[in-house]
């Protein structure tokens, strides 16, 4: 028996929230998902503000009360079974929490884009879901995406963790009925590196055709710099119409937990396309290819 799909939407009242639900609700519908809307309530961001407790609990009774009229627009617009949860607590801590709960397969939820220290910061709340989810999580920036995941592009290079991100995008493409995009960057005229390249490329092709999964490979040149990396694969992406970029946000040794990888963080901050971030397996768990 296979396991159900839970997809797990978050909903803030945000510019982004329609796309983020529209988006949540067009997949559910077509991949016969289970729904579940979050919404959460962090008293810690409202302290201070009230002289009254009662001017605090009017303030929470309202955003659930707006929260249920929401959901039940929803069920309406979408004729889907929508689970609508509103919970009190803090934000990261409740999302990882609740998705525990409820076994979910995919966290949908936004991202403000690039700010500060040229885009390698994203909000605190989102790094720390991707960094400690138990599943993936899509996070979307901007207002306009297509519906659906047809193509997934997946960035490949020459490191171990390559096998992981294949496994792992095979899992995803499965659900999803996907076409993998396999992509290296290559910024180097070392045709040895180039040949390496090549061959990964043809094995990784050759490997998830075995399980049923279209991919096609490619190879795109780019030069030297310090985002020219995440930024080629978001032209890549946005080239062949890809509906997902799949990363993995395996932290970089850094003094503070505020950092994922760099190139992850830029192709978060950047990507007009959703970006869908995966953790590592442990070892111990993975089928290698």
């Amino acid at each position: 028996m296979e396991q159900k799909i839970r997809f797990l939407v978050l909903v803030a009242f945000s510019p982004q929230t329609e796309t983020i639900v529209e988006q949540g609700c067009n997949l559910a519908k077509r991949y016969n998902a289970e729904v579940n809307m979050l919404y959460v309530f962090d008293s810690s961001r409202t302290k201070g503000f009230f002289a009254k407790p009662e001017d605090e609990d009017k303030m929470k009774r309202n955003a659930e009360e707006q929260f249920i009229e929401y959901i039940e627009r929803q069920r309406n617009k979408y004729a889907i079974e929508i689970k609508g949860v509103f919970i009190e607590g803090r934000v990261y801590e409740t999302i990882i929490d609740f998705a525990k709960s409820i076994m979910a397969s995919l966290i949908i939820m936004g991202t403000n884009g690039a700010t500060g220290l040229k885009g390698q910061f994203i909000g605190s709340n989102t790094m720390r879901v991707i960094k400690r989810s138990p599943c993936a999580v899509l996070t979307i920036r901007g207002k306009e995406h297509r519906t659906g995941c047809e193509n997934i592009v997946l960035p490949l290079d020459l490191t171990k963790e390559t096998t992981q991100k294949v496994e792992q995008a095979v899992d995803f493409s499965k659900m999803f009925k996907s076409t993998i995009r396999a992509v290296s960057i290559v910024n180097t005229n070392d045709q040895k590196i180039i040949a390496k390249l090549t061959d990964q490329m043809d094995k990784v092709v050759e490997d998830v055709t075995k399980y049923g999964v279209s991919c096609q490979a490619a190879l795109v040149k780019t030069v030297k710099g310090e985002d020219s990396l995440p930024l080629a694969i978001i032209s890549y992406a946005e080239k062949v119409n890809a509906d997902v970029i799949m990363i993995m946000t395996q932290q970089e040794t850094n003094p503070t937990e505020y950092f994922i990888g760099s190139s992850a963080q830029t192709t978060i901050n950047r990507s007009n396309i959703p970006v869908l971030s995966v953790l590592p397996r442990k070892l111990e768990s993975l089928d290698i290819l």
